[in-house]
């Protein structure tokens, strides 16, 4: 049962950041449209950013060891 919960969690977890990644990149063309590439670009950063911090966080099953 628990490995069923942790496999649901992960499934969640790459839908909401599928959902996050294309707000991004839409608010970013949206922005784009209308004249703001610095807006735009700034965005994109932020996006870009935001990946490598999940990319490079500690999992929580090395967090729940560690603790």
């Amino acid at each position: 049962m628990m490995l069923s919960t942790k496999q649901h969690m992960i499934v969640w977890e790459r839908f909401t950041t599928t959902i996050g990644v294309t707000t991004f990149l839409t608010e970013a063309g949206r922005m784009l449209e209308k004249g703001g590439l610095v807006a735009a670009a700034l965005l994109l950063l932020s996006l870009l950013v935001y990946d490598i911090v999940q990319r490079h966080r500690p999992s929580r099953i090395i967090q729940e060891t560690c603790i």
